[in-house]
């Protein structure tokens, strides 16, 4: 038996319902029971659906030729889930961020201010491109980190460069 008050209980809820796994399923508002059934896996993709229903109950019976039945409604409800891709998820460490700055000070020239060609290198280096403001913003905060610090250096007669004592 599980017990949940979380949009990750209504997407098990409506989850299970929709895959007809065997168990008994109630849900009102946000709080849900199930009885059977299993966990979400949202591996490699998240299940966007919950049901759209404020209140409601269901079951799913397997030995019975999957015999199911759900307080009607014409179909689930679709949600946006914000999950973090790998791609994301490398540029919360501050510490591997400047890393990963540094390196590419360290390996390429850079002629351009704001740090425009860093991300082009962070771009053509990992074969993707960074089109999230999030990831953006933290590499600009990295090279200004590092600047600020006295790490790396920029002029415009020089680009980007490892700074002397850096």
């Amino acid at each position: 038996m599980k017990t949940s008050l979380s949009c990750d209980g209504m997407r098990s809820l409506a989850f299970n319902l929709d895959a007809c796994y065997t168990g008994f399923y109630f849900w009102v508002g946000r709080f849900s029971l199930r009885i059977g059934g299993v966990e979400v896996d949202d591996n490699p993709n998240p299940y966007c659906y919950i049901v759209p229903t404020f209140i409601g109950f269901g079951f799913c019976l397997a030995k019975f030729n999957y015999f199911s039945w759900h307080t009607p409604f014409s179909k689930f409800k679709k949600i946006e889930i914000k999950q973090k891709t790998e791609w994301q998820k490398m540029f919360d460490n501050d510490k591997v961020t400047d890393d990963l700055t540094m390196q590419f000070v360290e390996q390429y020239p850079y002629f351009c201010c704001a740090g425009f060609r860093i991300v082009a290198a962070f771009e053509t280096h990992y074969s993707k491109s960074i089109n999230d403001e999030q990831s953006l913003r933290k590499i600009y905060d990295s090279i200004t980190r590092l600047v600020d610090a006295g790490i790396i250096l920029w002029t415009k007669e020089t680009g980007y460069k490892v700074a002397e004592n850096g």
